[in-house]
């Protein structure tokens, strides 16, 4: 796909702050490796040629606009309830998206997200009450302007193929939203609680330092059971870039490589998951998990870049080194039965034959292929995109993947 007759318009950063200028060319390396900037405004094209001014902030009163439907990516997790057309009518602050690309020059908040891979890794990136609002979850763009709730406004990034309510367990971990908030759209229920209880949230291990180091997994983390862990593992924390490009290649060069080579698998997990992980090493399973590709299991892959789109502040990176799957059923589906699995965990798929699952995927112990493309054709079989994924999908497959844990870093 030839991207350059597509972007017409200049890149560049606009900020209001003189200090700590951004170069464009640190974060954008190639404007031709980013999407079209054609957007949908229902205006000429002499208009698009600047941004729609944005409202003026702070906003004490939510934009006026009309009630949708919220859009759980059923069928389509990439998809609106709302179009980008409507979000300028409606007065919301333009966001930039892999298919459209920006309206004009990127301020500076956004553009500070934006690398080489935005137009196959992030499917959105913009103001919270902007993404809210596309996605039709009008409770939480109220939410932002509640005195009496700490979500702000802030610039987010949400990746292709997990949908927006993806970010709420962030939210909710960075305690930005009420827990019952969290629980009527993460878990889809609402039940008012009988005793109030205040969140426990799992800080960083104080042993843990901006230098690399060594420590024991029960330093770490009192209540870890010993399973197939390693005694000790390779650990740091560090501060979290929101280009995920440049927080790949200094994560790689500065501690990966103190690892002594071999092959690696990422995953990103919150730190509330993290210390689940280590009481017992398998797939926490609720229903935003139900829609990834290979069905339930723990998710890893070799693309630490993709990787880092899924963690945020309060997030920890998991580092696995060669995993020894040898003894294991590994899987590596034919193409027609990749889109078979993928289209039956995603929604895509009607069928409910007992033979339409293949025999494989009920006994294997690891999965491995590639990540699904973003923009697969609606009500079509799922694409394979560029990146890998590995998934342990049986207690021996878990068991291996855990014996590998080498390092944990912690981005804060």
């Amino acid at each position: 796909m030839d991207l350059k007759p597509n972007f017409p318009l200049p890149v560049t950063a606009t900020s209001s702050s003189t200090s700590s200028p951004t170069s464009q060319t640190d974060s954008v390396p190639l404007t031709s490796s980013l999407p079209s900037l054609a957007y949908d405004l229902g205006s000429s094209s002499s208009s698009i040629s600047q941004a729609p001014t944005p409202p003026d902030l702070p906003i004490h009163h939510s934009p006026k606009y009309k009630e949708a439907k919220p859009s759980f990516m059923e069928g389509n997790r990439n998809q609106l309830a709302r179009t980008m057309s409507q979000l300028a009518e409606a007065g919301f602050r333009p966001v930039w998206s892999r298919e459209h690309g920006y309206p004009g020059t990127i301020p500076e908040d956004i553009l500070e997200y934006i690398d080489s891979n935005s137009y196959k890794f992030d499917e959105l990136i913009g103001p919270l009450s902007s993404i809210f609002w596309l996605a039709g979850l009008d409770e939480l763009v109220n939410a932002i302007y509640d005195p009496a709730i700490a979500l702000q406004d802030e610039v987010r990034l949400i990746p292709t193929n997990v949908g927006v309510t993806w970010i709420l367990e962030h939210l909710f971990e960075e305690d930005k939203i009420p827990e019952q908030m969290y629980d009527r759209y993460f878990f889809g229920y609402h039940q008012p609680p009988v005793v109030v209880m205040p969140i426990r949230l799992d800080p960083i291990p104080p042993q843990v330092g901006q230098e690399y180091a060594h420590h024991t997994l029960e330093e770490l983390f009192p209540a870890c059971r010993p399973q197939r862990l390693p005694q000790e593992i390779a650990t740091v924390r560090i501060k979290g870039g929101k280009n995920k490009e440049r927080l790949s290649a200094k994560i790689l060069k500065d501690y990966i490589s103190k690892l002594d080579g071999g092959s690696f698998l990422y995953r990103a997990s919150t730190r509330t998951a993290l210390a689940a992980l280590m009481a017992f090493f398998v797939p926490i399973i609720h229903n935003k998990t139900l829609d990834n590709e290979f069905g339930p299991g723990i998710y890893t892959s070799d693309s630490l870049e993709w990787v880092l789109k899924f963690g945020s502040i309060n997030s920890a990176l998991l580092v696995f080194r060669n995993t020894d799957f040898r003894e294991l059923e590994v899987w590596n589906p034919p193409v027609t039965d990749w889109q078979h699995i993928v289209a039956t965990w995603t929604r895509k798929s009607l069928s409910n034959v007992p033979d339409s699952v293949p025999s494989e995927w009920k006994t294997a112990d690891v999965i491995k292929g590639p990540i699904s493309k973003p923009d697969s054709p609606k009500n079509g079989l799922p694409e394979p995109g560029e990146v890998s994924q590995t998934v342990a999908t049986s207690y021996a497959g878990c068991e291996a993947l855990s014996a590998s844990l080498a390092m944990i870093i912690w981005l804060e």
